[in-house]
C-alpha cells in the first residue's frame, strides 16, 4: 500500500468544518423543537471545540502551517463562542451585557491585529488567548448542562470540566506553559468552589464563578495584544508623501 506524508484534512479544511458545525447547531437551536435539542447543540459545541484542537494537532505534525490558518483559526474560535453565548443568552442563563463586553474586547483585538497588519507584523493568537479560549468554551456549554441536569449530576459535570482542563497536555498536547495555566485555572476553581456559601445553589454560583473567569480572560486577552505590540503604538507615525497634502495623508489613513 502506497504512504503519503499528507493528512486526510488539512488545518483549514478541518476548520472549515469546524465553522460549518457552527452555523449548523446554531440554526438547529432555534428552528427544531424538542426537548432534547438543545443538550444536543450543546454537545455539539463541545465537540466543534475539541476539533480545534485537531487543526493544531495536524498543523504541527505536517508542518502546515499557514498565514490562512493563523487567521481563520482564531476567526472561527470566536464566531463559534459568540454562537454559543447567544444560545445561552436566549435560554436565559447569561445576561445580555455580557455579549457586549465579548464584543468590545475581540474589536479591541481585532483593531491591534489590523494595525500591527499595517506595520508588516503578523499578531498570531497569543498563549494567553489560546488558554482563554480553552478555559471558556467548554464550561459555556456546560452552563446549559448544570442548569438542567438534575441536582445529584451537578457536581459531576464540574469535575469533568475540571479534569478536562488538567488532560489538556496528555490528550492534546499542550504546552508547558499553556498546562501551567490550565493547572492553575483548575485549583482556582476548585477552591471557589470549596468556599461556596451555603445559601448559593450549585447552578447559580458556577454562573457567578463563570462570567468573572469568563470577563477576566477575555478582557485580560484583549489588553495583553495592546501590551505585547506597545512597541508599535510608541513608534507609529504618518508616512510623509510629497506628493500628499496632509489632509490627503490623514483621509488615506482613516480609510
Amino acid at each position: 500500500m502506497k504512504q503519503t506524508n499528507n493528512p486526510i484534512l488539512t488545518p483549514n479544511q478541518i476548520t472549515m468544518i469546524g465553522l460549518i458545525l457552527t452555523l449548523a447547531l446554531f440554526c438547529g437551536w432555534f428552528l427544531i423543537d424538542g426537548l432534547i435539542v438543545p443538550w444536543l447543540v450543546c454537545a455539539g459545541f463541545i465537540l466543534v471545540h475539541l476539533g480545534d484542537f485537531l487543526d493544531g494537532i495536524v498543523a504541527r505534525r505536517y508542518q502546515m502551517q499557514s498565514m490562512l490558518g493563523i487567521y481563520f483559526d482564531p476567526a472561527v474560535d470566536h464566531i463559534s463562542y459568540a454562537a454559543l453565548t447567544i444560545l445561552m443568552i436566549d435560554a436565559g442563563l447569561l445576561p445580555v451585557w455580557f455579549l457586549f463586553i465579548f464584543i468590545l474586547a475581540n474589536t479591541a483585538a481585532g483593531f491591534v491585529k489590523n494595525f500591527a497588519a499595517g506595520n508588516n507584523r503578523v499578531v498570531s493568537a497569543s498563549l494567553l488567548a489560546k488558554v482563554k479560549t480553552d478555559l471558556v468554551f467548554v464550561p459555556l456549554a456546560c452552563l446549559f448542562f448544570i442548569h438542567n441536569a438534575p441536582q445529584e449530576w451537578q457536581l459531576f459535570i464540574v469535575l469533568g470540566i475540571g479534569l478536562f482542563w488538567l488532560t489538556i497536555k496528555y490528550v492534546f498536547g499542550a504546552s508547558e506553559k499553556h498546562t501551567l495555566a490550565m493547572r492553575i485555572a483548575t485549583a482556582i476553581f476548585t477552591l471557589a468552589f470549596l468556599l461556596r456559601p451555603n445559601g448559593i445553589d450549585i447552578p447559580e454560583y458556577y454562573t457567578i464563578l463563570y462570567l468573572a473567569l469568563a470577563i477576566v480572560s477575555i478582557v485580560g486577552s484583549a489588553a495583553f495584544y495592546f501590551w505585547d505590540n506597545r512597541d508599535l503604538f510608541r513608534s507609529s507615525s504618518i508616512a510623509k508623501d510629497p506628493n500628499l497634502s496632509t489632509n490627503q495623508e490623514l483621509g488615506a489613513v482613516g480609510k
